[in-house]
């Protein structure tokens, strides 16, 4: 298999920032205005060759250019005079990610593999700046990712057992950081968000997944997860240390489901589904902060469905965090060094419930 992708994209971005405004008169008030375009290239290929009845090796790789252009410029907000002139950078960067695997055939019902791959996340320009000098460049973060893994059936097929680990090697792994300082312009107190790069950082990790069909019409699922991040080498100054734990990224997870298929003869077929998910402790924030961590937590969602005796016709009553559960979805903590010292904790939605009817045409 070979390919062809082109990706091409115009972007503006005009970000008015509204700080304070009755305490400041309105004179912290900026707009960062960004005008990006993106543009990437890329061919890739891969085959699969059978080395034996059961050992098949697959290969492939894909080569793209990523090239970006970017300007920036910083206005007063809603007066637009101009705090910061218009600037601009370009920068391209070209990579070859190679992919390599083999898979063994122990049964025509057990399947083990083991891949190697590496993967690149394009780099680019910090376009809020406060100033042309931090119009700065971040770099592509590139992996290295290593999985093994099996693929099982068992019992005709009505058992499913799956298991994955897998170990990533990062170069220059990028983070955002969203602060506040002082705005060298106007001297007042302004926020930024600043993408920036890591130079070492692993993820190791693994799950394991469980199907089984024990009775006509019922289904039930289960699969543990851990994933364990790590900065290896950091710089000076960095937001982040060797022993800071990865933003959203817990540990821990579990989740599981039961669902119920019941025919009801020319009316159709009715079915029932619980799912559960359990998250251990959840860094929002690369200084770890207290304040916006999300202790551990569950959430229970259901749906009910009536299939009508039209195939192309559905309806259906659902629930989500039906045990109204209180967790975030996201924070930051901009003290005590930053200027705005704000604390947010964005939440997710409470208990939620409705119906909903699908056409498929």
């Amino acid at each position: 298999m070979t390919g062809f992708y082109y990706f091409r994209e115009h972007a503006t971005d005009l970000e008015p920032s509204v700080v304070a405004y009755e305490v400041f008169q309105g004179e912290a008030n900026s707009s960062y205005n960004n005008f990006v375009q993106n543009r990437s290239p890329a061919a890739y290929g891969q085959a699969t060759f059978e080395l034996t009845d059961t050992l098949r090796l697959t290969t492939g790789g894909r080569l793209a250019v990523d090239k970006v252009d970017a300007q920036h410029e910083q206005l007063g907000y809603p007066d637009p005079v101009v705090q910061v002139p218009r600037v601009g950078h370009s920068a391209s960067w070209t990579s070859f990610l190679p992919r390599v695997g083999l898979d063994y055939q122990w049964t025509p019902a057990v399947m083990a593999y083991v891949s190697i791959a590496e993967g690149s996340k394009s780099g680019g320009f910090n376009g809020r700046a406060s100033s042309a000098e931090e119009f700065t460049q971040f770099e592509p973060e590139k992996v290295w990712a290593y999985e093994v893994g099996l693929r099982s059936e068992w019992f005709d097929k009505r058992m499913r057992v799956n298991a994955t680990a897998f170990y990533s090697d990062y170069k220059d792994y990028q983070i955002q950081l969203n602060r506040s300082k002082i705005d060298p312009v106007t001297g007042l107190p302004v926020p930024f968000s600043f993408v920036g790069n890591v130079p070492k950082a692993r993820v190791t990790g693994g799950e394991c997944w469980l199907l089984t069909v024990p009775a006509a019409g019922l289904r039930l699922s289960a699969g543990p997860g851990i994933t364990d991040g790590k900065y290896i080498e950091v710089l000076p100054g960095a937001p982040v240390k060797t022993d800071s734990q990865f933003v959203n990224a817990p540990k821990y997870t579990f989740t599981t489901s039961g669902e119920y298929s019941l025919a009801l003869g020319s009316a159709g077929r009715l079915a029932g589904r619980v799912d559960y998910i359990h998250k251990s402790t959840i860094q929002y924030d690369y200084g770890n902060s207290p304040l916006v961590a999300q202790d551990p937590f569950g959430l229970v969602n259901a749906r009910l469905t009536w299939q009508t005796p039209d195939p192309r016709v559905s309806i259906h009553l659902f629930g989500t965090n039906l045990s109204d559960t209180h967790y975030a979805l996201g924070g930051l903590d901009d003290g005590p060094g930053g200027w705005l010292g704000e604390v947010i904790k964005l939440m997710g939605p409470p208990r939620q419930w409705g119906v909903g009817a699908q056409y498929r045409f």
